[in-house]
């Protein structure tokens, strides 16, 4: 089994740069559209402050070790003769996957979107392209609730300019139902794509509005059948490139990219395309990119990425970077995460005890292989554990994600970068957290875990209780108006549901239930967990 690390050093601080630049991210117009680095033996996490021009950097030096560390399961690799590169990857509804990569078919330079279809040991059901006389490529896949597929990306190969948002509709086999283009008479290239709570697509990325103003983050709004109802610009004369996109919690959006100056920067809308704020930007370095967000329990936003001093293609300084910002966009602090060589992150998912599992690459010599290395950061942002493969193992990490059984998925790409055979990869990593774990007496009910949250059918709830075993417990999901729309578990002992006798006094019991909403409508709902006159509530969103 390939070799771990295990020893991270961990600091953090609260930042006020006075050198931040104030960026307008307003939206500009609305447009009419047609139908990487690596770490060493530790890890050490480093938090910066400015103070005028001088820099100040603290290092924590006491190491944390933890011993419940997650162990490779199954490793595959997927492609003919020439380069097969990987984009990103879902759980299907029959706990198969579904990969999205783009193939270069006959060992030309025009790509063609390449679509995999496996079961949940990698082995490979059916493969689908789709493509024209030019290069085309993915930038997102979403499995729809027929079972079919949506995919999101840019073709050089149709549409109205030299490069297009592309939005292809599959049926369960992969066989194509539709295709749309959007676009105006620039270029413009998508990179991500989510679906509203009333399933409409939101399609992100950035257009290039002309040699002297630079390019504008661009989203494109379409309905269930590809038609477009939307698009809008969102910046203003300086360059705005869209890398990363988050759905939120109140049904809108988050998109995050590089500003200028080399910052991150980013701007949150609603449901509508109606801006909600812009971002005074977060400035490091010569060149900073962020690659992926999430949303923080008081609504703000983690931004992850990377910022490097050698900037783009040159050597130089590459770390880890994380920037938290509030509900309104201003920085609270940020986190830096450094190593030997050059480390930088591209994914990043919730773990079932609420930290943070971050994956990304790494490399220990310039030029050389890049290998896929992976950690995780616990609620309050303290490091509990790093990995990374061994240079034995070279590969690119694209995408991330977490299954309900607590273990992840990693889809990357595998050989030399640049030169020929470079292959899909996927790797199925265990959970991290001990099968058995001894739980103290809690007071209230907890929720040790809600996932996925937001989900778009099926909830998973686990909770504690703690010498309340005997009594009633209920379990129940609300509307935003306080109706009950679901009763889990009402008026029922633990005990009598397990089919177990009592645990011991003062000895914690673990429970699971689950919310089948496939019948129900998109939006907010409320989980309550009563025990013993206690109640926990709980926000979770439901997502089409």
């Amino acid at each position: 089994m390939t070799p771990w690390i295990s020893q991270v050093r961990v600091c953090k601080v609260k930042l006020n740069d006075p050198n931040d630049i104030n960026v307008d991210l307003a939206p500009a117009s609305a447009s009419g559209a047609q139908g990487n680095q690596p770490p060493r033996d530790a890890l050490p996490v480093r938090a910066f402050a400015w103070v005028g021009r001088f820099v100040l950097i603290l290092v924590l030096l006491k190491p944390f070790t933890v011993t419940a560390q997650p162990e490779l399961e199954w490793y595959r690799t997927y492609g003919g003769d020439y380069n097969d590169k990987a984009v990103s990857i879902v759980q299907t509804q029959d706990g198969g996957f579904a990969i999205v990569g783009y193939t270069a078919p006959y060992g030309t330079d025009d790509y063609d979107i390449y679509l995999i279809k496996t079961d949940y040991y990698g082995e490979i059901q059916w493969e689908k392209t789709y493509g024209g006389p030019r290069e085309d490529w993915p930038a997102q896949i979403i499995e729809m609730p027929d079972g079919g597929f949506a995919i999101a990306g840019n073709t050089e190969s149709f549409g109205v300019s030299m490069c297009d948002f592309w939005l292809v509709r599959t049926d369960s086999e992969g066989d194509s139902l539709w295709s749309r283009t959007y676009g105006m008479r620039i270029d413009q290239v998508c990179v991500d794509m989510k679906l509203s709570p009333n399933r409409q697509f939101v399609l992100a990325g950035w257009n290039a509005r002309g040699a002297d103003n630079g390019p504008d983050f661009w989203v494109v709004v379409a309905d269930e059948n590809g038609d477009s109802l939307s698009a809008r610009n969102y910046g203003n004369a300086n360059r705005e490139y869209c890398t990363a996109m988050m759905s939120t919690a109140n049904g809108g959006f988050v998109l995050a990219g590089g500003l200028p100056e080399h910052a991150f920067g980013m701007i949150a809308f609603d449901s509508e395309c109606d801006s909600l704020w812009g971002l005074t930007s977060v400035r490091r370095s010569d060149h900073s990119e962020v690659r992926t967000l999430q949303q923080t329990e008081n609504g703000g936003c983690l931004m992850i990425g990377y910022s490097s001093t050698g900037g783009v293609g040159r050597p130089g300084d590459s770390v880890g970077w994380i920037v938290e910002v509030d509900s309104t966009g201003h920085r609270e602090r940020d986190w830096v995460v450094d190593g030997a060589g050059w480390n930088w992150f591209t994914s990043s998912v919730r773990s079932q005890d609420d930290g943070l599992i971050l994956v990304g690459d790494y490399m220990k010599e310039w030029p050389g292989s890049h290998g896929i290395w992976i950690m995780k950061m616990s609620e309050d942002m303290d490091s509990l554990w790093s990995h990374e493969f061994d240079e034995g193992f070279p590969a690119t990490c694209k995408k991330m994600i977490a299954l309900e059984d607590g273990s992840y998925i990693i889809v990357g790409t595998t050989g030399v970068h640049g030169e020929e055979n470079e292959d899909i990869c996927v790797i199925k990593i265990s959970s991290d957290l001990n099968a058995v774990q001894e739980v103290k007496q809690p007071s209230t009910p907890i929720l040790s875990s809600i996932y996925p949250n937001p989900f778009n059918s099926t909830l998973t709830i686990e909770y504690v209780t703690g010498g309340l075993e005997t009594a009633a417990t209920r379990v129940g999901v609300y509307d935003v108006n306080g109706r009950e729309v679901a009763n889990l578990l009402g008026s029922t002992s633990v005990a009598a549901v397990q089919g177990t006798p009592p645990a011991a006094e003062g000895r914690a019991t673990a429970n699971k239930v689950t919310w089948d909403a496939s019948a129900s409508p998109a939006g907010v709902y409320f989980l309550k967990v009563q025990t013993g006159g206690e109640v926990l509530t709980k926000k979770v969103v439901l997502m089409r």
